[in-house]
């Protein structure tokens, strides 16, 4: 049957460069060649007004040996950017002889941005902003360039380019992705230029306004604890464009999650944007986010720290056969993410269908929202289970997404899914996708010349993810062997990893979903020198078996201690009991990992077991949420607080006698203390109530 929900996603906007955080100083238009005599030579720069461009220069280079371009000429620039167009204006830098602009194939230049120079106030280390070219690309084997590749513009000019003509960038936006490179055109030096509007509206409405801040973090794909990441907070507009002129202080910080975040959390905004560098997260989970200037707030990010990254997004299963009136319309393809926590982008995986072990025909290649249709599938399963993967990109570690035609007719029911957690749906409009006839063969169109002997293969690809090597599958089948042949709702379930099918099924009302629910979670008791373990399930479908980790650490790292066998099929209560024997005397962390017949995974919550100590050497004593812990004069005392996901709140090091410690401020809920005190290890409960 199909193991239709298991672990984790797939097809991401690309973030649109009039959002995320880049110097908005570009270069807007060149002009290097014309017929007859080279006249009007120069380039034009773009940005906010009042940028102070003796922060900048251009360096040019020679691209003749693409590998190794050298410079030939340096421009120190000058002088502040006007106000020409809702904040913004442009400055045109004539380039006369004996320099001049370089004709020829792999010439451009670099413009870098040096904080250092006088009068611009800021220490830091000179950034590369821009390195472009035209006629082709290059390497700088020189200059503060040196070792970076151009991005050619694609547009050029040549010997009969009339004169009065340049190179210019056309569009609406703020930054220099916003907009694109057109073919020549009536030179516009010093102006905005022909078909450019800066700010994303017609010039003259004034400026980007803050209204909201947005933020993101980098790298997708899948982090380990204490995996070093990238937060970027902007202002914006609702439109989302950059306010460039914002400049306040930004704070970020954790509102959930089991660990602890680490590296700097407050920066000022930088031509709008804030980038918070080198964040770390302690512990595997899912983690909550908030950012705010004092005024502006957003709480919309979540980080995702999976503890192996080593289970790849995986194809579950396929509906070759639809249920409904149009078979390529109801297709579905049942993924899980695994490990990872994946951009829906169309250049963050690749999957392929065809009659070769190397299919390379795609069908995802173009995706799109339909947030009409979710709510149509959620008013069909009588639940909010699904979501539009495109517009809540990136899809979560451990959750199932589908891949389906954007205008489906699907007659699946999903009820039976209702409370098992949240679907995300990408809806293809690759122009392989037949949502007519089909695209999967399936038995009842086997031709007779074939007799449905030729294998299909799947390909998934998403290797091109953060620590996704490997991640690289083919699964293949047989139509009319590997099928029941009894039309709609004809599927087939594949095992991780690829291969051969490992069943298949009929139906369009699936009930085997989720491997396990759980109905209580962990729990942990200490019995003298064994700690008992307990904990019960209400759903298990295709669950193998269980392992039972320890760690001295509610941080880890856990160590497996143990296996129970799962019930595989249960649709009732099951309750499940371990005792680790001759455990640690100390305070103990435990966790379960329920394993499936195809080798995906689910982590539980983490419990607390007290440890051996004699408590009648630590006195605990509080008036209402003033806490006090004596160690009765036995040395320094490290205190630590917990709430019961594990997550460290608050903690004191390196104290003599006793520690107080104001609860206050905590909300209401059962915490846990430890404390430490030369080899010996001290913990309890604190019910914090309001």
């Amino acid at each position: 049957m199909v193991h239709r929900f298991a672990v984790w996603l797939l097809c991401l906007v690309p973030l649109c460069g009039s959002l995320w955080g880049q110097i908005p100083v570009f270069v807007n238009e060149i002009h290097y060649d014309n017929t007859g005599v080279d006249v009007g030579e120069g380039f034009e720069i773009a940005g906010p007004a009042g940028t102070n461009l003796a922060c900048f220069r251009v360096y040019l280079y020679n691209g003749s040996v693409p590998g190794a371009a050298v410079v030939y000429d340096t421009i120190f620039l000058s002088g502040v950017i006007p106000d020409q167009c809702n904040g913004f204006g442009t400055v045109f830098f004539p380039v006369n002889s004996p320099a001049q602009l370089q004709n020829g194939s792999s010439d451009g230049m670099a413009l870098i941005f040096n904080p250092t120079f006088v009068g611009c106030g800021t220490l830091g280390v000179p950034t590369v902003v821009q390195v472009i070219s035209y006629e082709g690309g290059f390497t700088a084997a020189a200059g503060p360039a040196i070792g970076r590749t151009s991005t050619d513009i694609g547009v050029n000019e040549v010997s009969t380019t009339l004169v009065g003509l340049s190179l210019q960038l056309t569009g609406a936006g703020v930054l220099y992705g916003d907009f694109a490179w057109a073919p020549a055109a009536a030179a516009t030096p010093g102006a905005p230029n022909n078909g450019q509007t800066f700010g994303g509206t017609a010039c003259g409405t004034g400026p980007v306004i803050p209204t909201e801040i947005r933020f993101r973090s980098t790298p997708s794909g899948c982090l380990l604890p204490g995996g070093l990441f990238t937060i970027e907070v902007c202002g914006t507009d609702a439109a989302g464009f950059t306010a460039i002129s914002y400049n306040s202080p930004i704070t970020i910080s954790l509102l959930s999650g089991p660990g602890v975040l680490s590296g700097t959390v407050t920066q000022n905004a930088f031509f709008g944007c804030a980038t918070f560098t080198g964040l770390s997260l302690s512990a595997a989970g899912t983690y909550r986010f908030r950012a705010t200037d004092g005024v502006l707030l957003d709480t919309s990010l979540f980080v995702y720290i999976s503890p192996t990254c080593a289970t790849c997004p995986n194809l579950d299963a396929v509906l070759v056969d639809a249920c409904g009136v149009q078979e390529g319309r109801n297709e579905i393809l049942f993924f899980n993410s695994g490990d990872f926590a994946i951009p829906v982008n169309a250049n963050a995986f690749t999957i392929n269908y065809g009659t070769t072990p190397t299919p390379n025909t795609g069908y995802c290649n173009t995706i799109a929202s339909n947030q009409s249709y979710i709510n149509a599938l959620n008013a069909m399963a009588g639940c909010s289970l699904f979501h539009d993967a495109l517009s809540e990109s990136p899809i979560p570690p451990n959750t199932d997404f589908l891949v389906m035609s954007v205008t489906p007719l699907t007659t699946y029911n999903f009820a039976a899914w209702c409370g098992l957690g949240s679907v995300y749906v990408i809806f293809s409009t690759d122009v392989d996708w037949n949502i007519g006839t089909g695209n999967w063969k399936n038995c009842l169109d086997c031709l007779p010349l074939d007799q449905g002997t030729t294998p299909r293969y799947f390909n998934t690809n998403f290797s091109g993810l953060g620590g996704g090597a490997g991640c690289d599958f083919t699964y293949s089948y047989i139509p009319c062997t590997d099928l029941l042949c009894l039309g709609d709702g004809d599927g087939i379930d594949f095992g991780y990893g690829g291969g051969t099918p490992i069943s298949s099924w009929n139906e369009c009302n699936p009930t085997n979903v989720l491997p396990v629910a759980f109905s209580l979670p962990l729990q942990a008791e200490r019995d003298a020198r064994d700690v008992r373990l307990q904990w019960q399930t209400n759903f298990e479908s295709n669950s193998n078996y269980f392992e039972i980790s320890r760690s001295t650490s509610a941080l880890g790292p856990f160590t497996v201690i143990g296996t129970t066998a799962a019930a595989g099929f249960s649709g009732e209560p099951r309750d499940y009991a371990y005792r680790d024997v001759h455990a640690p005397a100390q305070v103990a962390w435990y966790r379960l990992v329920e394993i499936d017949a195809n080798g995906a995974t689910m982590y539980s919550q983490i419990a607390m077991a007290m440890g051996l100590a004699d408590v009648s050497q630590l006195l605990v004593s509080h008036q209402g949420r003033q806490y006090a812990f004596d160690a009765q004069g036995r040395g320094a005392v490290r205190l630590e607080i917990f709430d019961a996901a594990g997550k460290l709140h608050r903690s004191i090091d390196g104290v003599p006698g006793v520690v107080a410690m104001d609860l206050s401020s905590f909300d209401a809920g059962v915490y846990f203390y430890r404390v430490t005190v030369g080899m010996d290890v001290f913990a309890g409960k604190l019910p914090l109530l309001d």
